[in-house]
């Protein structure tokens, strides 16, 4: 279904879509396992932009995705009709995202008019609708970027969520709900300092850990223990969790020098 359309929160405000895939607990996740549902913020398709991919190409991420370091270097793009574009820099992507997957499929369905459309829908049905529920804050997109009623609105009476924004200095109403994602401990640090639980993403194999900070234990490098739906730790503070929590990054080879290029590790 889809939950809202309209101006992103993130710098720019540009059109996003929110969307839910799984509400019926068939989410097809291996590392989040079937109880979260899926939530989703894409850019809104264009004609010149149909797919996520073209979209992040160009640099209209930003409107689902804000300034997050794993979207890719950019430049200025050579079109004279748009003098302002940019387009990213071939190889400095290094989201785990494949935008090819979830997003485009989303995206293409959200074309073809499949989704139940709860854009109006007042805060006592989105409660409602999630009551009970699991939900994924960003299979694909960032938190930050959707409007904080919906967020109060789909978290009310949920069973458990799990969140992470990139964008914490525009965000902090999202505090309790979800982490800071940081990508070294000098910036891990000084976002536990502002009173956020984090989320760090350590480079490839890294399994080195800040004091007070685990190991994702859906991680491979913990065994995969158990699936995100099971453990729910990355639900930022309202339910006085206090760890800070580690990844090794869950990405091929290129990607994991294309991370430490672009964060300076």
């Amino acid at each position: 279904m889809i939950l809202y359309r309209g101006p992103s929160r993130l710098p720019g405000h540009a059109p996003i879509l929110v969307i839910v895939a799984g509400l019926d607990g068939t989410a097809r996740n291996s590392k989040t396992g079937p109880g979260l549902a899926q939530l989703y913020v894409i850019p809104e398709p264009t004609t010149t932009h149909p797919t996520p991919a073209s979209a992040a190409r160009a640099g209209h991420d930003a409107a689902a995705c804000g300034g997050c370091g794993l979207r890719g270097l950019f430049r200025p793009a050579p079109t004279a009709a748009e003098p302002a574009a940019v387009e990213r820099v071939p190889g400095t992507r290094s989201c785990y995202v494949h935008l090819g997957q979830g997003p485009h499929i989303v995206a293409e369905a959200w074309k073809r008019g499949i989704y139940e459309d709860h854009t109006r829908a007042s805060a006592a049905t989105l409660t409602e609708l999630f009551s009970g529920h699991g939900v994924r804050l960003g299979a694909y997109g960032d938190p930050a970027a959707i409007p904080p009623r919906i967020i109060r609105a789909i978290l009310a009476e949920a069973a458990y969520w799990t969140g992470y924004t990139h964008s914490p200095e525009l965000a902090p109403h999202l505090k309790p709900y979800v982490m800071a994602s940081a990508h070294a401990p000098a910036h891990a640090a000084k976002l536990q300092a502002r009173g956020w639980r984090t989320f760090r993403i350590a480079p490839k194999g890294d399994v080195a850990r800040m004091r007070g900070e685990a190991l994702c234990p859906a991680s491979k490098e913990a065994g995969k223990k158990t699936t995100c739906d099971r453990c729910q730790a990355c639900d930022g503070k309202l339910k006085g969790r206090k760890a800070n929590i580690m990844i090794p990054l869950h990405a091929g080879a290129r990607a994991a020098i294309r991370f430490a290029g672009v964060m300076g590790l």
